[in-house]
């Protein structure tokens, strides 16, 4: 059979020699519509395999296992290397000298530096404390011939006494300026002769027998024996109108 015919009005296939079309009765014009069978495309070209590229030069001896005996030789080579890069790692780490900060990045401190301890501060110095100021105790005996201040004179705790009549020779050692009288006074030394320019009569009365104590010196006046005074060692005097001075 010829070569097949489509309508080109309906679309329908006819046989090639037709001359109408048998789906819508259009006319073909022969020498037009004569169709031509189109020859099969060609196969596709068959894949080429492309072989393999030969392997590099030093891909087959590594490929080959070593031999027997070589393999303890190489085991020890790597492990002297191995040791070797230990000890030079060690080495490095122990005699690394540290690097200047740049400016920005802090400081570490050293081991030394951590274990070095802090500087003691010194503590603020204690102010000693003041003694409280001695108060003198001036008393008189009943009479007012006997008069006497217990406390501290300049600084120095002691007791003077001065007997302003007396019934006795002026001792030689008592001072002989000054306010009239006999003074003798007791201090930490022992009894001493003072020279005193002035001494105003105290405004108290002591009772007998009733001992003032000041700063570690104590007198009593007694009706018999007179003004008695001593310091913490027992040390002093006893002044009396008749019996006069005496000193121990």
């Amino acid at each position: 059979m010829a070569g097949e015919l489509t309508c080109g009005n309906c679309g329908a296939v006819n046989p090639g020699d037709a001359r109408f079309c048998d789906q819508c009765g259009t006319p073909f014009e022969v020498a037009a519509t004569q169709a031509t069978a189109l020859p099969a495309p060609p196969p596709p070209p068959a894949t080429q395999t492309l072989p393999a590229p030969p392997p590099p030069p030093g891909a087959a001896a590594a490929a080959r296992p070593l031999p027997r005996l070589l393999i303890p030789v190489v085991a020890g080579v790597v492990a002297v290397l191995l040791a070797g890069g230990g000890i030079a790692a060690w080495w490095f780490t122990s005699n690394a000298q540290p690097t200047q900060a740049s400016a920005g990045e802090s400081v570490q401190p050293t081991v030394d530096e951590v274990a070095k301890p802090l500087a003691t501060a010194t503590p603020l110095p204690t102010a000693t404390p003041t003694a409280a100021p001695v108060v003198n105790h001036a008393f008189k005996s009943q009479s007012g011939n006997l008069r006497c201040s217990v406390g501290a004179f300049n600084g120095v705790p002691g007791a003077i006494c001065q007997q302003v009549n007396i019934n006795y020779a002026f001792p030689a050692q008592a001072c002989t300026t000054g306010a009239p009288g006999v003074f003798v006074g007791v201090t930490d030394s022992g009894a001493y002769w003072p020279c005193v320019p002035s001494f105003a009569e105290p405004a108290e009365v002591i009772a007998y027998d009733s001992p003032v104590t000041v700063a570690g010196m104590t007198c009593a006046i007694n009706y018999d024996t007179g003004v008695t005074c001593t310091n913490s060692r027992g040390q002093g005097f006893t002044m009396e109108y008749d019996a006069g001075v005496r000193t121990f």
